[in-house]
């Protein structure tokens, strides 16, 4: 995350000293595209990493529902799940599911800083238009508190709500093997099933809402968990400064 952060700095920073950007009551208005350009491309470099993390995650999340051997009550921890899948799958076998991640991971940063920013250019325009022009003061120009949390907490929103189906094809890909076994003597079980074909399965069995299926619970975590990142990294650029 402060990888993200750090990355969004530097490009708010750069474009708001661009010559010819629009202003707005003295405050310089940052392009509602530009903030973004920075984290996109950090998402691309880091994701290699997070999927096989999101892989290991996500079987030991559904351990509880497979088969186990009788009398056997101890699970697997992350490192016998990890050399498990391995063993299987090889190690490529630990990025099944990339597609699904790359897409989330790098739509849905460029959905989370750009509405953050339109956000926050909303209301810092609204209360400067409401406060008397005349001031100067540069405190006047930067986001209070509740404008970054709000702002903030709605980036949240749009950052699942954009590209949450991604999320959704993706778990079930990495999860299949263990909730619906295969047929270990069957000649489909060298065929792994790809992003697109998994995304048409879940559609044709559920609709839109299969695809949404967990949202409402994620974007209630994602709200106030983005609000507080906001808040956080505004103050500390406006101490910092």
């Amino acid at each position: 995350m402060s990888c993200y952060t750090s990355s969004y700095g530097r490009e708010t920073s750069l474009t708001s000293s661009r010559p010819g950007r629009r202003r707005r009551g003295g405050h310089n208005e940052l392009s509602s595209v530009s903030p973004d350009i920075f984290p996109f491309s950090q998402r691309l470099t880091e994701d290699p990493t997070r999927t096989p993390i999101e892989l290991v995650k996500c079987k030991m999340q559904v351990q509880m529902l497979m088969a186990t051997p009788r009398g056997s009550t101890k699970l697997p921890g992350p490192i016998a799940v990890l050399t498990s899948v391995i063993r299987k799958q090889g190690i490529m076998g630990l990025w099944l599911g990339h597609t699904g991640t790359l897409i989330r991971e790098t739509g849905g940063t460029a959905s989370w800083f750009c509405t953050k920013e339109f956000v926050a250019s909303l209301l810092l325009a609204r209360r400067l238009g409401n406060e008397a022009s005349s001031s100067t003061s540069k405190a006047i120009h930067e986001l209070r508190p509740w404008e970054s949390a709000l702002s903030g907490a709605m980036a949240g929103v749009a950052f699942n709500l954009s590209l949450f189906p991604a999320d959704t094809v993706k778990s079930a890909m990495q999860t299949e093997d263990e909730l619906r076994p295969r047929n270990p003597h069957s000649s489909a079980t060298s065929v792994k099933p790809s992003f697109l074909k998994t995304f048409a399965a879940m559609y044709r069995a559920k609709g839109i809402r299969g695809l949404y299926a967990g949202c409402g619970i994620t974007i209630a975590r994602s709200i106030p968990s983005s609000a507080i990142i906001f808040l956080i990294y505004d103050e500390l650029k406006k101490y910092f400064s």
